[in-house]
């Protein structure tokens, strides 16, 4: 009951306070009990001190603290994994297999591995500050089983808890937890036996720091092994906890897209992109033929610009979108075509790195090089406490540490200034508040205040507090950073904040020795104290920084490929370099205790390479395609079907199965803005009010009973909406199928003809356009609208454009030219659920009306047209999303003569 109680609650408001209550529950738990002695003895060294520090605890608090979190986290990316059919038959193989061990346990099969404990990490780890972190580690391995009640309760994946209630488990200070044993075996440890083993005496005072880890010194052959499972150990787990990082608002598709030719302009330009962006920064410009800039809005992770435009020629896109999660920028252009005869590039600009983007990098060298000195500069600090202490060392630090921290607050302000001006177009105040809106923005505030007040502590000391400073903006930095856009985002930032927190100590620590001379030099005794005090640290925190930066390559990479064919692999690949040729001076510092400043030059490449990465674009990833429009309420071939328009609303009519009697009225909407899931239909017929049911998130569905000529109403609820009336024709309706491959060859046989058009997009705005044509690439277009009025003459691939008022011709030369004749249904295919739905007059000539259906790219539309004799079209309807459009065609075949204007 307690789990249930907890899974159902942990995105409660108590969740937090209930984990805890359970943390207390578990260290009150028997196993813990003879954990606590060997925490004592080593966090204190095994020796009584007045001057006690609460370092040691915290370190250790860390360590358990760190094995608990990345257990949730690897069982969070594992549970699909399991819970699939191949993990499944894997899970219960691995089961199977420790069934048959314990089975040679139970039969006491003189296998001396089935009996031996192992202390691998205890064993080899120096009592004292040092070996807290690692201690922290063992004791949280050591109590996992213990407390698997309660850590499975508070954890999302109940289905993996481990201990079971009635099961017991005995730990010692010195291995993880094991079955009682019967009787001894070479190697092994009694628990009962643990007060009397040589670990601890039995007067109560703490052995000698080597002793306390209860365990002998370990064969060359078993340190090699050893050794080697703690190199492995790191990059396994990193594998593991590889969680798909989705860096930077990637476009991930357009609608049109790149390269488009369409007959017709759409109703509104739709950019979708990977991950939210920013609605108050991130913008999409499309820049028609005759000039007109419109700008569009941001909504989630999408833009759309609407138009209210059918000029035919290049549309150029523009695009600007700012990250919610990481507040980094990506741009891009890319252009569409409307009724010529060949499209333009499908090529989109941006993605390469700009001296804008070199600036940047500049910025973040400092930034990362100042933090990451300082952090050095710290860990050379608390190794200089020890005994015996090295006096020469802190004074000649803490002048260096002020200059350090000065130096990254400073180039912080640069980069979240410039990345403000950048995002906004702009620099002002208000422009960088409005940037340090969100996550983001937090971040490189937290990171801005960390810097400025562990600036004014270190002037008066280098202790806990500048430590938790420092590391605090470490973290900040990697909440800001590539790392806030991993799902979740706390494994992408807890990876980042461990991969420069452990470059701090290694990397740091190298550039602080750079800076520095011991007394004598470094071949003399103090500097070689120095650089011994150093290494073991810094080849543990190497360690940790190479696997947490295996687990960053993994998250922002995706495959391996990428690591040689991209610009942002190739960057890495000569990270990797760099750091690979510092490993041969680090081992001759190691070995020879002598330090060598090229080591220190090595490291300012790999930090200037690592802000080089910060502005390279990180490969596309491995998004899954952009979910489609919804296809419900949309005909299928043979339905008869009308379009309309309702308000704002696109709207489609279809009666299935088209006969006599009674028919299930399917509804079509979408709006111009907004969702049209909720939505309210009605249907009205003969005076009979029919309520719709939803059949999707843009269907809506009733059952009508019709013959034929009747009128039914279709009423859209809700902002935006409105009334559209559509005429049933006789049922069943004929086939227009012949009629329309007339159609065709008849309007596509013509050398010149007009046209008058009018356009809505559905928000009060009406576009009128009259056109001429002449064959094969010649047109003329007069605009009128609230915005003015425009004139345009093409000819071949020049255009002549000219904006009212200002007399003057402009001339725009090497287009693509217009393709004549074309029409606005001749480019949607297939076209489907062609009909004969009537007859009427146009222009005192006898028309039958020609109804039928097409779509391009997942995007419905419906056409009307009212059709003479011979085959042409007098008039012609589309309805479009955003793109409501009637053409009434004229003057076929007349003396139309088309020449350059004069300019």
């Amino acid at each position: 009951m307690f789990a249930d109680v907890v899974s159902s609650g942990l995105t409660s408001w108590w969740a937090p306070a209930l984990a805890f209550a359970a943390g207390v529950v578990s260290f009150a738990s028997p196993c813990v009990c003879p954990l606590v002695p060997g925490y004592l003895a080593l966090v204190t060294g095994g020796q009584e001190r007045e001057d006690r520090s609460t370092f040691p605890v915290l370190m250790f608090i860390f360590g358990f603290a760190l094995v608990f979190t990345l257990l949730g986290a690897f069982t969070w990316v594992m549970l699909p994994l399991l819970r699939s059919e191949t993990g499944t038959r894997v899970s219960g193989g691995i089961v199977v297999l420790f069934g048959l061990v314990m089975i040679l346990y139970a039969l006491r099969v003189r296998w001396p591995a089935l009996y031996a404990e192992r202390r691998p990490f205890l064993a080899r780890v120096n009592p004292g500050a040092a070996g807290a972190f690692p201690l922290g580690m063992a004791f949280a391995a050591g109590w996992t089983p213990c407390i698997g009640r309660c850590w499975g309760a508070s954890s999302p994946l109940r289905p993996l808890r481990v201990a079971r209630s009635g099961e017991r488990c005995c730990c010692s200070s010195t291995s993880v937890c094991s079955p009682r044993y019967s009787e001894r075996s070479p190697g092994s440890l009694h628990p009962s036996s643990i007060g009397r083993t040589n670990t601890m005496h039995t007067a109560g005072r703490a052995a000698a720091p080597r002793s306390a880890m209860g365990a002998a010194a370990a064969s060359p052959r078993s340190r090699r092994r050893w050794r080697a499972v703690l190199v492995a150990a790191p990059f396994v787990m990193t594998v593991l906890l590889a969680i798909p990082a989705h860096a930077h608002a990637f476009l991930v598709s357009s609608d049109p897209s790149a390269g488009d030719r369409l007959a017709t302009a759409p109703g509104a330009v739709t950019l979708t992109f990977s991950e939210s962006v920013e609605q108050s920064v991130s913008t999409a410009t499309v820049t028609t033929p005759d000039g007109q800039r419109v700008t569009g809005t941001a909504s989630g992770n999408r833009i759309d610009v609407l138009l209210t435009t059918n000029a035919p020629g290049v549309y150029r896109v523009a695009w600007k979108a700012v990250s919610v999660d990481d507040g980094h920028t990506t741009e891009g252009t890319f252009q569409f075509s409307v009724a010529t005869a060949r499209g333009p590039s499908a090529a989109t600009s941006g993605g390469g790195v700009s001296s804008q983007g070199l600036g940047f990098a500049v910025g973040r060298t400092i930034q990362y090089a100042a933090l990451l000195y300082a952090a050095g500069l710290l860990v050379l600090a608390m190794r200089a406490r020890r005994d015996p202490a090295l006096e020469w060392l802190p004074a000649r630090l803490r002048v260096r540490l002020r200059l350090a921290l000065l130096a990254a607050f400073l180039s912080t302000v640069g980069v979240v200034t410039a990345e403000a001006a950048v995002a906004q177009g702009s620099l002002s105040i208000d422009s960088v508040a409005r940037f340090l809106e969100g996550p983001p923005g937090g971040a490189r505030l937290s990171l801005l205040a960390l810097e400025a007040v562990a600036m004014a502590s270190a002037g008066a000391t280098m202790g806990p507090l500048t430590i938790a400073l420092v590391g605090g903006a470490l973290i900040a930095l990697a909440a800001s950073g590539h790392a806030a856009a991993v799902r979740p985002a706390w494994a992408g930032i807890s990876v980042d904040a461990a991969h420069l927190l452990a470059a701090g100590v290694w990397a740091g620590g190298i550039l602080a020795l750079g800076t520095i001379r011991p007394p004598g030099g470094w071949r003399e005794p103090a500097g070689r104290l120095l650089l011994s005090r150093f290494t073991p640290v810094a080849v543990g925190s190497f360690l940790v920084s190479v696997a947490f930066g295996g687990v960053q390559a993994i998250q922002e990479l995706g495959r391996l490929g990428a690591l040689w064919g991209t610009s942002y692999g190739r960057v890495l690949l000569a990270k990797i370099a760099a750091v690979a040729a510092m490993v041969p001076l680090s081992l001759f510092a190691w070995r020879r205790r002598l330090f060598r400043r090229s080591e220190a030059g090595l490291a300012v490449v790999v930090v200037a390479v690592a802000a080089l990465l910060s502005v390279v674009p990180v490969p596309k990833p491995q998004v899954e395609a952009a979910a489609a429009p919804s296809t419900a309420g949309l005909p299928q071939p043979g339905d008869l079907t009308l379009g309309g328009d309702a308000g704002r609303f696109l709207l489609g009519l279809t009666l299935r199965p088209g006969e006599p009697g009674r028919n299930l009225a399917i509804v079509y909407l979408k709006p111009v803005e907004g969702p049209a899931k909720g939505v309210p239909v009605q249907l009205a017929v003969g005076g009979r009010t029919f309520q719709t049911a939803a059949c999707g998130s843009t269907c809506r569905s009733a059952v009508l009973d019709v013959w034929g000529g009747e009128q039914v109403a279709v009423q859209v609820g809700g902002a935006g909406g409105g009334r559209a009336s559509f005429t049933v024709p006789p049922l069943p309706a004929p086939s227009g199928a012949a009629l329309l491959r007339q159609v065709q060859r008849r309007m596509h046989a013509l050398r010149t003809f007009r046209l008058a058009e009018s356009l809505s997009s559905g928000l009060g705005t009406t576009v009128r356009s009259d056109y001429s044509f002449e064959a094969p690439d010649r047109m003329t277009i007069d605009t009128h609208s609230n915005g003015g009025s425009s004139q345009s003459v093409w000819i071949g691939g020049t255009r002549y454009l000219r904006q009212s008022p200002s007399p003057r011709w402009q001339v725009q030369p090497g287009g693509p030219p217009a393709q004549v004749p074309s029409f606005i249904w001749d480019y949607f295919r297939p076209l489907e659920g062609a009909h004969l739905v009537g007859r009427a007059t146009v222009d005192g000539v006898p028309v039958r009306i020609l109804a039928f259906f097409g779509t391009t790219d997942s995007t419905p539309l419906w056409f009307r047209l009212w059709v003479d004799h011979t085959g042409l079209v007098r008039r012609a309807e589309m309805r479009a999303f955003g793109h409501f459009m009637d053409h009434r065609y004229y003057a076929f075949d007349s003396n139309i003569s088309i020449q350059p204007p004069v300019t």
